[in-house]
Order: C-alpha cells, then sequence, then structure tokens
C-alpha cells in the first residue's frame, strides 16, 4: 500500500472506530506514523509478548513510533 492509501486506510479505521465505538487491532511491521491511531502498543518478538503499554508510556521521549520500537528492539 503506498503513502496516500495507507494514510486513508488509517483515517477510515479511525472513523469507523469512533462512531461504532469498537476496538480495532491492527497488525503490521511497518510502524511509521501509528502514534497517531493507536491508543495501545503490543510488541511481539518471535510469537512471545515484549511490552504491553500505551502508546503514550512506550514512546517515552521519543517522537515517534518507529523510533520507540527501533530502540527496544535494539536492547534484545
Amino acid at each position: 500500500m503506498d503513502i496516500l492509501g495507507r494514510r486513508k486506510f488509517l483515517q477510515a479505521l479511525q472513523e469507523q472506530q469512533k462512531e461504532r465505538g469498537m476496538t480495532i487491532v491492527l497488525a503490521t511491521n511497518i510502524p511509521e506514523g501509528l502514534e497517531t491511531y493507536a491508543d495501545k502498543i503490543l510488541l511481539l518478538n518471535r510469537g512471545r509478548q515484549l511490552l504491553f503499554s500505551e502508546t503514550s508510556n512506550f514512546l517515552d521521549g521519543n517522537r515517534d513510533l518507529a523510533g520507540a520500537v527501533a530502540e527496544r528492539l535494539e536492547r534484545l
């Protein structure tokens, strides 16, 4: 999916979530830009849970989710 298509897709999911009050689980290996949409983060490595956290707590000073994920994975 290209950048604009991905943005439109995520915006549509967010609109549906707000309108219907539903939970959306999005699995991706491309975390860039998701900090705008995700309330919680579940980080898995080889099927094992490394972290489950509120997005704001997980970012912990990072400006973007991709940087925070990279830092966490580098510590393994």
